[in-house]
């Protein structure tokens, strides 16, 4: 069973266990107080000091097991979503590029749609809301029984109507509080599976918003504790008032009501009817049907998302590296023999050079944009041979090399709210950057992080590259940046600020394009052709084009 998978999951099975046992005991007391109840209708009240305070102290015992049993079980069900909630962040930011990409609008449902079913489920208890047609027919019956006794009835539970409607009040600003932690988690949410390739080159980036996202967990376990405790509570009053109704109607009322003595066995029989458990175990059934379902996904979810190798090696190569030659031979990729066109790439030959300016090119579907996720160590490609400055690097060192060298803008590039994982920013130069890219006007630096992203695609790929130029990596490697430009930016990209980030920042560019205008101003030429890479002299352009 899914559901019974997912409370283990979170909750160890002795905790689980005892709290079942728990809810037994707690079950028995209130089976031990209705018998009380019944006893005290033939009673002769010889004994009723004795009987008031065995019965009060009934009560006290009821009102301190349920106070206990109900936090033991908010305190599991929330502990539980916490553990859930960090286990759907985690798999997500561990796992591979294609499953999470794969998996994406699972991941969303499962937390935007389907996680407050799951917290239902944990307990196990509904409670039971009686249909209104019932409770009207119940309370006319009483009124045909006894006016009077109607009316005390009426008073009482209005008295714990107002009881109720205060208690509640204490929990609504938890309730909002928790509702504006969980916004802003789907945010970050957002942020990690629109921005997931930068995250993967990035691991500081990923660090920060696993620290931030944790965080706001915690606070939002925090206001659903709270809430949900307070809503606990309101059930025990509720409860709490109807047994002190009950003991009230059968101790007080035949000593001055005497004539209504023989309709009080009626009168408990109709209330303790109104709360029939019979309603609790179908309303149950339902709702966890559904949740075993929803559990069932989750966990066939979280199992297709693999872990990513060496995703966690993030002191390997985590200093700035003193680039100067990239050798990568026998680089290859395919797509899988499920895929229709069985796309393969390679095997490629690549060399990249300090300060080089390398512009990739080639028809639609040729492998671009597939060769440079598996530079980036995106896919898990295979290499016959990898050399980084003369030395030697093994395939399984490769993702954390990759990280180190490469600040890549992708083509559907994901632009973050704040500068995760870069702690000292150089104001100074992001002004720079800001007026070399013409954004000046339109954007500055604000609580860490741009001041808008609500700019045009073309102005946001600016930013883009700015934040990539902000990395501190020693290539920068674009996917079609100046697509979105603007015919004259363009010009000024590819003959001012190119040349201008090589020299004045010391940085390699590998740009995948189809400007051929610009062609000239790059150093060397690569072009793409069914997954293989050919080096292209630019003295014979005309005749490759």
């Amino acid at each position: 069973m899914g559901l019974l998978k997912i409370i283990f999951l979170s909750t160890s099975k002795p905790r689980f266990y005892l709290i079942t046992v728990f809810g037994c005991v707690v079950g028995l007391i209130n089976i031990y107080i209705v018998s009380l109840i019944t006893s005290y209708i033939e009673m002769d009240h010889k004994d009723l000091i004795n009987n008031i305070i065995l019965f009060s102290t009934v009560i006290a015992i009821y009102l301190i097991t349920n106070i206990l049993f109900s936090n033991a079980l908010v305190i599991m069900s929330q502990k539980g979503i916490k553990t859930i909630k960090e286990k759907i962040f985690e798999v997500s930011l561990r796992s591979k590029y294609g499953d999470l990409s794969k998996n994406k609008k699972k991941i969303f449902s499962i937390y935007s749609d389907d996680m407050e079913i799951i917290v239902g489920s944990y307990t196990g208890i509904i409670y039971v809301i009686v249909a209104i047609a019932s409770v009207f027919f119940a309370f006319v019956y009483l009124a045909w029984l006894s006016i009077p006794l109607f009316l005390i009835t009426l008073g009482i539970i209005s008295l714990g109507f107002l009881s109720y409607y205060y208690v509640v009040g204490k929990a609504v600003p938890h309730f909002k509080g928790a509702r504006t932690v969980h916004n802003i988690i789907i945010n970050y949410l957002f942020e990690i599976l629109n921005g997931f390739k930068e995250l993967k080159i990035y691991p500081h980036k990923k660090a920060d918003i696993k620290s931030i996202v944790a965080e706001n967990i915690t606070q939002s376990y925090y206001h659903n504790k709270r809430s949900h405790s307070i809503f606990a509570m309101t059930n025990v009053i509720g409860n709490m008032v109807l047994f002190l109704y009950l003991g009230a109607i059968l101790l007080i009322v035949p000593l001055y009501m005497v004539d209504e003595k023989p309709i009080l066995l009626d009168f408990s029989l109709i209330i303790l009817y109104v709360f029939t458990p019979i309603g609790n175990i179908m309303s149950l059934i339902n709702p966890l049907s559904k949740a075993n379902i929803i559990a069932d996904k989750m966990i066939s979810v979280i199992g297709e998302m693999k872990e990513a190798e060496n995703e966690e090696d993030l002191e390997m190569y985590s200093g700035k590296s003193n680039f100067h030659q990239l050798s990568l031979h026998g680089l290859t990729y395919n797509y899988g023999k499920n895929d229709e066109e069985n796309f393969e790439l390679g095997p490629i030959d690549m060399e990249i050079n300090k300060n080089e300016v390398v512009f990739i090119f080639g028809g639609n579907g040729s492998g671009k944009t597939t060769l440079m996720h598996s530079i980036l160590n995106l896919y898990s490609s295979s290499f016959s041979k990898i050399s980084f400055n003369d030395a030697l690097v093994t395939t399984n060192e490769w993702g954390a090399r990759a990280r180190q060298l490469f600040a890549p803008v992708f083509s559907d590039f994901h632009l973050f709210q704040k500068f995760y994982g870069i702690n000292d920013i150089d104001q100074v130069k992001v002004k720079k950057y800001l007026s070399l890219f013409e954004i000046d006007q339109k954007v500055n630096v604000k609580d860490h992080g741009f001041s808008t992203l609500e700019l045009s695609t073309g102005q946001r790929k600016r930013l883009a590259l700015i934040n990539a130029l902000l990395e501190d990596k020693p290539i920068l490697f674009l996917d079609e940046w100046a697509a979105d430009q603007d015919p004259k930016f363009r010009k000024k990209f590819y003959t001012e600020i190119v040349p201008l980030i090589v020299k004045e920042e010391n940085k390699t560019i590998i740009a995948i394009t189809h400007d051929d205008r610009y062609f000239n101003t790059a150093d060397r030429l690569l072009k793409m052709e069914y997954g293989k890479l050919i080096e292209v002299d630019k003295l014979l352009l005309t005749d490759v084009l």
